[in-house]
């Protein structure tokens, strides 16, 4: 008795031709290929937001401790400990305010970048 099928349309092929192979073969790679750029953009996405929150806080202390040494620096004029003339006082709180706005100005550009 032969396993043989007697009839050709009773032969049900599961496996492709060589060419579905290499098309399976490449789709597979490609997908590969994205997947390990997928995953190299989120790990350098998750090191940008690990850098960004480090030079946010930096900006921010170097804000405060600017603005507290110019507060104790007025604070010294009005008790009349430190004698300056106006100009020099209203050129420190112009270039204060001026360096206050710039960074932080800068700063924010930096973490809510749009990718422009």
């Amino acid at each position: 008795m032969s396993s043989e099928p007697k009839n050709p349309e009773d032969l049900h092929f599961e496996r492709g031709t060589p060419k579905d192979y290499l098309l399976s073969e490449a789709s597979y790679i490609a997908e590969e290929r994205d997947r390990a750029e997928s995953k190299e953009k989120l790990k350098g996405n998750k090191q940008d937001r690990k850098e960004r929150k480090l030079y946010a806080n930096l900006s921010f202390v170097l804000i405060c401790m600017w603005l507290i040494i110019v507060l104790a620096i007025f604070v010294a004029i009005g008790q009349k400990k430190l004698t300056y003339s106006d100009t020099v006082i209203v050129a420190l709180l112009t270039t204060t305010t001026a360096n206050v706005i710039v960074i932080f100005n800068f700063v924010m550009k930096y973490l809510f970048n749009t990718g422009k």
